[in-house]
């Protein structure tokens, strides 16, 4: 083909506009050792009843990887990391399949055309055969006959493609919906039931505290506690440089002593310092006022018994530490979680009273519906002294006030008929009942006819791609595929 491309002689110098497409050699995909195995004489899988070799495996990877490499440029490593390479391989070889049995061809001329007309291959707008050299030796270090190939290779899957969507169009109505969807906008009037507002209604005494602690018992325990001796001395307050240094080679001292083996005790002794002691500890729990690192923190709780650390510098001064007890998934007492039990507790009373009481009001209102179908929630739930509140506009995708962001909500919102009322609408903080969309605020019908020929081609794609998913799946499903380099990873 395509000698009018390629057999130009090479230049020396490296264009600057190289340096952009000059990517680095991509971390080998997990799979490459099971791949490059010299050991290994089967194959990478089966479609269609047909074994795939590891080499057309191979192949029809980095045909991938330098679609990468064209698509997203200095990019493609970080992209690459987001897609499951495995599965991009092998849907590329059904489609192959697919391509050979449509008999989808692709013609030289349209080859040429289309590599002559990438923008990256051209100087002075006209495709540069220098240019073209260079990237196919230092971007993708591919020959020129097999990228050629894999480029016609794409040519046939887009021809595939606009096969199989070429019947798929687009309404005005759709166009109008997809718009309506995104930016009508409404009010709504709701009841609302918070959990916050419940608190003062959720009062604990010891016998509920108690029958959660024996309730949550598993959740309570504590993994690890250490209780730890320690000898230590703070820097004295604006302490000069030469201060410390003398606080710090006293302790290297007190820690060659202690090493030789002598215990706290004996040091404590010697050096005139007092023995603290912490008390049982948890990962987690403040330990002597200190922001400790995860490495020291790491040394205290993963002494062994009577085990004594180096001299740990912290902020405040020196310490050395010994492990005088630890325990392990240890169960507290109903006396000492008492106090901290009771903010959940509270918490969750206050939850089922929220959730009781939306639940009331929407048994009422459903009730006064069917006495008289044609009156209005909100008179009703006046007439009931209901709690009512109302938003301010918003469309399907912001954020409400005082509700927040939530999907749920705004679904109700938009899809509420009228003179009917939501179920019962669960968010982290409380219950709702939508009764009525107060106002609507209509779409700009001006605003319209500016994004109607985006939207358009926006719901075109959109509309293609389900198409030609549904025809992939359909092809996928038949081509039976085994795929042994992922048993062989998962072995």
């Amino acid at each position: 083909m395509l000698k009018l491309l390629r057999n130009q002689k090479l230049v020396k110098k490296i264009f600057y506009v190289l340096a952009i497409i000059i990517i680095p050699s991509f971390i080998l995909w997990g799979s490459a050792s099971v791949i490059g195995d010299k050991q290994s004489r089967g194959y990478a899988g089966k479609i269609f009843g047909k074994n795939i070799s590891y080499d057309e495996y191979r192949s029809t990877l980095q045909a991938w990887r330098n679609q990468m490499k064209m698509k997203f440029g200095d990019k493609a490593d970080q992209v690459e990391k987001i897609f499951d390479a495995n599965e991009a391989v092998w849907d590329r070889l059904i489609l192959r399949y697919g391509t050979k049995k449509m008999g989808i061809k692709v013609t030289n001329e349209e080859l040429t055309q289309s590599i002559a007309s990438l923008p990256f291959l051209q100087k002075d707008k006209k495709f540069d055969p220098e240019i073209y050299n260079l990237f196919l030796r230092y971007s993708l270090n591919t020959p020129a006959r097999i990228f050629e190939e894999d480029t016609r290779e794409m040519l046939k899957f887009q021809k595939i493609f606009n096969h199989i969507t070429k019947d798929v169009t687009v309404s005005d109505e759709e166009i109008r919906e997809r718009y309506k969807q995104e930016n009508e906008q409404i009010k709504v009037k709701y009841i609302p039931s918070l959990n916050q507002d419940a608190q003062k209604d959720a009062g604990v005494n010891d016998d509920e505290l108690r029958s959660y602690y024996e309730e949550n018992k598993e959740g309570l325990k504590i993994s690890i506690q250490v209780n730890l001796s320690y000898i230590g001395e703070d820097y004295p307050q604006d302490a000069t440089n030469e201060q410390k240094e003398t606080i710090n080679n006293k302790f290297k001292e007190i820690s060659e002593f202690i090493k030789n083996g002598n215990g706290l005790a004996k040091a404590k002794d010697k050096f005139g310092l007092q023995i603290q002691e912490t008390g049982f500890i948890s990962l987690g729990d403040p330990l002597l006022g200190i922001d400790w690192t995860p490495d020291d923190l790491v040394k205290l709780f993963n002494l062994n018994p009577d085990g004594i650390t180096d001299v740990i510098q912290t902020p405040r001064g020196p310490y050395i530490f010994q492990l005088k007890e630890k325990r392990t998934d240890y169960l507290p007492s109903f006396e000492e979680v008492k106090e901290n039990l009771k903010t959940p507790l509270v918490k969750e009373k206050s939850k089922e009273l929220a959730k009781s009481k939306i639940e009331n009001y929407h048994s009422q209102l459903a009730k006064k519906k069917q006495e008289n179908p044609n009156a209005e929630p909100v008179k009703i739930s006046e007439e009931l002294n209901l709690p009512i509140k109302e938003t301010d506009f918003f469309n399907r995708y912001s954020p409400v006030l005082d509700i927040g962001l939530s999907e749920e909500f705004n679904e109700a919102s938009f899809n509420l008929a009228d003179g009917q009322i939501s179920d019962v609408i669960e968010l982290a903080q409380g219950y709702f009942i939508i009764i009525s969309i107060s106002e609507r605020k209509p779409i700009d019908e001006a605003e319209l006819e500016k994004a109607k020929e985006g939207l358009k081609n926006t719901l075109l794609s959109e509309k293609k791609n389900e198409v030609f998913e549904q025809f992939y799946a359909n092809l996928k499903q038949k081509a039976n595929l085994i795929d042994y380099v992922s048993l062989q990873q998962n072995q």
